[in-house]
């Protein structure tokens, strides 16, 4: 069994994630930041985060899915899903000699529902500047009276973020619980 998360849950508990918020800046990746409650907490989480992956997951180990469309029950929006990647995991044990036939993955995830104002351009416009650049790069972010601001301390470049569609997400599938469970 191998056990890889990047979630340490009493810490999410703590930081009380919100939701993201998109920054753009003209022929720059876009940014994708993570709002929480708690601030404190959440530089936190992104110390962790950096300490182990440096200022880009050139790996892609964190993954992080955007699941589009409607679930039962949930106002209209889409999910997003913060956790390890397990293909990218097994991998990397595979490459460090680890035998990971007939191995497990235990893992978490954290999933949050975004529920934006009708019209609202920001993931489509963040869909743009993601394939236009062919990476983002995650951040914390916090409101101050300008609007959104980027902490510096926690820039992590990634290239991979996974666009999904709900109907596409079947059993077994590592988003499945994007949908599955109830959303924070």
């Amino acid at each position: 069994m191998i056990f890889d998360t990047f979630i340490d849950n009493p810490l999410w508990d703590a930081a009380t994630w919100l939701g993201v918020g998109y920054l753009f800046i003209p022929d720059s990746p876009p940014i994708f930041g993570l709002y929480f409650k708690h601030r404190k907490h959440g530089e936190d989480i992104f110390r962790q985060w950096t300490y182990r992956l440096g200022d880009f997951d050139n790996e892609n180990q964190l993954r992080i899915s955007l699941v589009e469309g409607p679930i039962v029950g949930s106002q209209p929006g889409y999910n997003i899903r913060i956790g390890s990647n397990v293909p990218t995991i097994l991998r990397l044990a595979k490459e460090q000699g680890i035998n990971i036939s007939n191995t497990g993955v235990f893992y978490t995830s954290r999933i949050h529902r975004m529920n934006p104002e009708p019209g609202s351009q920001n993931l489509r416009n963040f869909k743009d500047f993601y394939a236009r650049h062919g990476e983002f790069v995650l951040a914390q972010v916090d409101m101050s009276q300008n609007g959104l601001i980027a902490n510096p301390a926690s820039l992590i470049r990634k290239t991979e973020v996974h666009i999904r569609q709900i109907e596409d997400i079947l059993e077994g599938d590592l988003d499945r619980d994007a949908i599955a469970a109830r959303p924070s």
